[in-house]
C-alpha cells in the first residue's frame, strides 16, 4: 500500500517497489486495474498492463482492454 512504501499508482516507484518484492522483471508481470492512469504508469514501466472495464461486452486484447478478469487465462496461455 502507498502508506506502507510511500509511493502510489501511477508514481513508476510503486511498480518498481512491487516488481523488486516479487522478484521479476516488468515483462513477466501481469497488471490490471480500472483506471486508465495506473495502466499508463504500469505499461511505461514496462508491464503487461490491462484494463478492466466491466461494462465492456468483450475483452480488447489489442488495446489492451478485458471486461473482467476470466481474461487472465487467455493471457497466460499465449
Amino acid at each position: 500500500s502507498a502508506a506502507v512504501t510511500g509511493a502510489a499508482k501511477p508514481n513508476p516507484q510503486a511498480y518498481q517497489i512491487a516488481l523488486d518484492a516479487l522478484q521479476v522483471a516488468p515483462g513477466q508481470c501481469l497488471f490490471f486495474d480500472d483506471e486508465a492512469d495506473c495502466v499508463e504508469g504500469a505499461r511505461s514501466m514496462g508491464l503487461l498492463a490491462f484494463l478492466v472495464d466491466r461494462r465492456a461486452p468483450a475483452h480488447n486484447l489489442a488495446q489492451g482492454v478485458i471486461a473482467n478478469l476470466e481474461a487472465v487465462t487467455l493471457l497466460v496461455t499465449q
